[in-house]
């Protein structure tokens, strides 16, 4: 079961981007539950949660925010997760249930923690009680609003008493977390100049030692100033992906040379619509090969702009990036997207 969260900072009717790329980052990975905080709303309707997730079967869980401050969501499949047991308090979200396919019971903590440091400090306390009481596997994730150590904050105040308050809590209620792919920081505040790893995934020992190969990656932020993150416990297939043929298409005048080309091709006459069905059947791979073509070069220009972005953002973590850095990597980014379109018409 993949799971992944993120801190969407307002869940609001403005913050249909939001929404979009958690869908898409929920179909994309397979996810099964999504933990989100800082909804800053105080109710939150069925279609809002429709927004969040695609067309498939969903259930969920809401802590509202007080004012404008915090609120929870915690979204999941329940053909792969059933839930029978659901705490919601302000700062966190308990959800405990079964697993398709594993023994034994789950309990998924959403996690919110308060920025004042008296309350966060009281929070380590509820959440070791929650996990002092019951058995089975857990799952801590959400925004801790803490760092464990010095060298996971950039340009903002370090404090070690925090930090050990913490640490002891992870060490008590026996919890780890796998290595982070993708970045150092998971925060980074709106011009750039702080950073900070305030979002993680914790798993407890027995977790860990079911599946030491899960993979943890913060991702890119898109319209966020939290990277999501999410854990890889596993990677189903679902087998080939049906044939679609959409409208758009025809607008595009390389479709009726591939056509062309079948169709010219293929005069054999067979009895029984034996010659359809292989007309049929060859357009249809030409097509599929056509649009598979067509889509590694759009994926190409895609995946240039969103990597500039990231590696901005890998570098800016190490230091401010200087206006020289800037136009090197936007000169770089339009020589491979000017490569690619001229690759495509040769």
């Amino acid at each position: 079961m993949n799971l992944a969260t993120t801190n969407i900072r307002g869940a609001g009717r403005s913050s249909e981007a939001k929404a979009s790329m958690i869908r898409r980052l929920i179909k994309e990975n397979n996810v099964a539950f999504y933990a989100i905080q800082e909804t800053q709303l105080s109710s939150i309707t069925n279609y809002q949660i429709g927004r969040l997730w695609d067309n498939s079967a969903v259930d969920f869980a809401i802590a509202d925010a007080v004012g404008r401050s915090g609120g929870l969501i915690s979204v999941w499949n329940p053909t792969v997760f059933n839930a029978n047991l659901r705490i919601i308090k302000q700062n966190f979200i308990i959800i405990g249930g079964k697993v398709t396919g594993v023994d034994g019971d789950f309990f998924i903590v959403n996690i919110y923690a308060p920025n004042d440091d008296s309350r966060r400090k009281h929070l380590w306390h509820e959440l070791l009680e929650v996990r002092e009481s019951f058995e089975g596997f857990f799952v801590f994730l959400g925004d801790f609003n803490e760092v464990r150590f010095q060298e996971e904050r950039l340009n903002s105040v370090f404090n070690p008493n925090n930090a050990l308050a913490f640490n002891n809590f992870i060490s008590l209620a026996g919890l780890s977390e796998y290595n982070m792919g993708g970045a150092k920081f998971t925060y980074i505040n709106p011009d750039g100049s702080k950073k900070s790893k305030l979002d993680r995934i914790f798993v407890c020992d027995g977790f860990m030692d079911k599946w030491p190969n899960a993979k943890q990656s913060a991702l890119p932020r898109g319209k966020l100033d939290h990277r999501p993150l999410i854990l890889q416990v596993n990677i189903d297939d679902f087998g080939p992906t049906p044939f679609r043929f959409f409208n758009t298409w025809l607008l595009d005048p390389e479709l009726a040379d591939v056509v062309k080309s079948v169709t010219s091709s293929r005069l054999m006459v067979h009895s029984h619509g034996l010659s359809l069905a292989g007309n049929l059947k060859s357009l249809k791979d030409s097509i599929k090969d056509w649009r598979r073509k067509k889509k590694e070069v759009d994926n190409k220009l895609i995946v240039n702009a969103k990597t500039l972005v990231n590696n901005l953002e890998v570098k800016a973590e190490s230091g401010p990036l200087n206006e020289e850095e800037k136009r090197q990597d936007l000169t770089q980014l339009n020589t491979s997207l000017t490569g690619n379109q001229r690759g495509w018409k040769n």
